[in-house]
Formats: structure tokens, C-alpha cells, sequence
């Protein structure tokens, strides 16, 4: 038996289009046992799936050196890390936290991101060189392959859900004839800079409001009050979807027909339970996402005022701390009604 050690957490897009590799090395090695290391946060992207034996949970912002061994038993950890004998460990993060668990690991190949300069370099055997990316998020997982010679075949990501999830959010939707359109919005954002201003999504409901269309808001459990009590007093007439966990929105967005919202978590969970959808990209590139052709990206970074067109700027700033954000905020509405009524269109409305 192959032991496999994935270390893999971060941004939810990025664990997201992780999810393939699980996949590729349980269909390319015969009989293999998958570990994978992650934290609080991520945890519910991987919960359930099928390509995953077993899940570590490691806290955020604790210091591995410190507190390791006050979060797991001795028992627990030593046994999985130093006793387990791993074959191989993938560290898809490569900062000095995962290094030393890679380390810790003591697997035969250990295969982590080459960055210039840094001595966990020496801690792995075969390496995976930011320069050899592209702009996809699903490059790097198939850098990773290539390492081990498997060749890909599905890169597409996966949320795997468990039916009763699905019939307790389906309750939200009681009320609503199958005919019509669940169009869910999602006006949130980790970062101001790829928000797109809150009164447009307004003027989208508005041109829209129909018999056949029903339009759910839902929003994270990170807004502030004062941007949840501007939601609620924008939209006092739609039904409102707040104060649910991060299965529970997976579940919520799969049972959509649409999805529109901003360069966000949402919007790679909607890539994953195949619900078609309409992406705001503001300091980012729709390219990076890789929609299916159902959903459509729409971008503002080329009105970005603070790029110099003559030096060559000619790429989003990924400024995601950007005070100003011209770029989102030229995205019109005009835009999205188009990429809309197109959607309704292809849908028979």
C-alpha cells in the first residue's frame, strides 16, 4: 500500500481546486491510503470525499513548534506523522509551517514549491517551480502530477455533498414552483477591492423582478454589521439566506440555476456543484477561474487608472488592498443585464 501525506489548506478557491488530485493519485496508484493535513476552515471543502481516507485538522494561527502537541495527543500525532511511514508527502502550501510537517512526515519522497532563497528547499526531494505556473489555479495541482508521472485527466473540482444536506437546504425553496428561476446573489467579498458597488446588484433586481425569477440574497458569515444592516435595509424584498455554515451555502448554491457575485469564495463553490454563474472581477482575471461555458466572467481591470498602458500594464494589479478600486466599480450594470438575459434566454425564459 502507498501511504499518501497532502498538506493543503488556504483561500477556499484554492482548496477547491485542489480537490482533483485526490481523484488522479487514487486512479493512478492501485492501492493507496490518502492523509491529508488541513485546517479549520477548509475542512468542510474536503468533509465526505470519497478520495480522502483520513483528515487532520490543524488549528489556524498557532505556532507548530509551541503548541503542536497541546492540539493533538501524542498518540495521535506521532503515530500519523513520525510512525505512519509515509510514502509520499505533497506539501501544496510551502511556507515554513508545512515544511516542518513535511519534515515531520519522514516520507520516502517529499515534493513541495521550489522558492528561491529559502532553506526548505533542502527538506524535499522534487520540486514543483512557481515559474512553470500559469495564471489557472488548476496549474499548480497539475505541476504536482507531473512530479509523479501521472497524467492528468480531470482537473475539474469537487464538493461532495451527502443527501441529507440537500434536503434540508431543498426547505428553502418549499415555497418556489419549479418553474421558476432561483437566481442567488452573493454581494461579498474577503476584500473591499473586488466588491461590486452593493446599488448595482439592487439595479440588477430591479430590472429583473418577475413571476418566473426569484432572487435569494445570501451573504457570509464574515460581513461586517454594518454592510449586513446596508443588505438588509437594499433588500427588504427578497429572501434573505444569512447565518448558515459553509456546507450549508455549498448545498444553498448547488440548488440555484445562477449564481451572480464577486471574485469569491461562492464563486468557486458554484464551479464545483456545477451551478452556472455570473463572476465580478474587479483586480483579478476571469481567466484564473477557468469557467465552464455556462457561466460567464466580466472583468473591469483594463479601466484600471493607476495601470501605465505605455509600460506594458496590461495584466490585473491583484491589488486586492486597492483604496480605490476603479476597476470593480467599472464593471456596469448594462454588462450584467446582457450576460442575463442571455442566461434566461439559453434557459427557455
Amino acid at each position: 500500500m502507498d501511504k499518501f501525506l497532502i498538506i493543503n489548506w488556504g483561500l477556499i478557491g484554492d482548496v477547491i481546486s485542489s480537490t482533483p488530485l485526490f481523484e488522479e493519485i487514487k486512479s493512478s496508484f492501485k492501492d493507496t491510503h490518502l492523509t491529508v493535513i488541513t485546517k479549520p476552515y477548509s475542512y468542510p471543502i474536503l468533509q465526505y470525499n470519497p478520495y480522502i481516507d483520513k483528515i487532520h485538522i490543524l488549528p489556524k494561527k498557532e505556532y507548530i513548534y509551541e503548541k503542536i502537541l497541546n492540539r493533538f495527543s501524542l498518540f495521535t500525532f506521532y503515530k500519523e506523522l513520525l510512525f505512519c511511514k509515509y510514502d509520499y508527502c505533497i506539501d501544496l502550501i510551502g511556507n515554513t509551517r508545512s515544511a516542518f510537517l513535511s519534515l515531520l512526515s519522514k516520507a520516502k519522497l517529499k515534493i513541495g514549491l521550489y522558492k528561491k532563497k529559502h532553506l526548505r528547499n533542502i527538506i524535499y526531494d522534487k520540486f514543483v517551480f512557481l515559474h512553470n505556473l500559469s495564471p489557472h489555479l488548476s496549474s499548480k495541482i497539475n505541476e504536482f502530477l507531473k512530479t509523479l508521472n501521472i497524467k492528468s485527466r480531470n482537473l475539474y473540482p469537487r464538493i461532495y455533498l451527502r443527501e441529507e444536506e440537500i434536503q434540508r437546504v431543498k426547505r428553502l425553496f418549499s415555497d418556489v414552483s419549479d418553474k421558476r428561476l432561483k437566481i442567488g446573489i452573493f454581494p461579498g467579498a474577503g476584500w473591499h477591492a473586488k466588491m461590486w458597488p452593493l446599488f448595482y446588484f439592487r439595479n440588477i433586481v430591479d430590472k429583473f423582478e418577475s413571476p418566473e425569477i426569484e432572487f435569494y440574497l445570501l451573504l457570509g458569515p464574515r460581513e461586517s454589521k454594518e454592510f449586513v444592516i446596508s443588505c438588509k435595509g437594499l433588500f427588504p424584498d427578497i429572501t434573505l439566506i444569512e447565518n448558515i455554515d459553509l456546507r450549508e451555502t455549498v448545498a444553498f448554491i448547488k440548488q440555484l440555476d445562477l449564481l451572480i457575485t464577486n471574485d469569491t469564495g461562492p464563486l468557486h463553490i458554484s464551479r464545483a456543484v456545477n451551478t452556472p454563474v455570473i463572476g465580478l472581477f474587479g483586480p483579478t482575471c476571469p481567466d484564473v477561474v477557468e469557467l465552464d461555458k455556462d457561466s460567464v466572467g466580466i472583468s473591469g481591470y483594463y479601466n484600471c487608472p493607476y495601470l501605465d498602458r505605455k509600460k506594458g500594464d496590461i495584466n490585473p494589479c491583484l491589488n486586492t488592498f486597492c483604496k480605490d478600486p476603479q476597476c470593480i466599480k467599472s464593471i456596469t450594470v448594462a454588462e450584467v443585464e446582457n450576460a442575463l438575459r442571455i442566461f434566461i434566454s439559453k434557459m427557455g425564459g
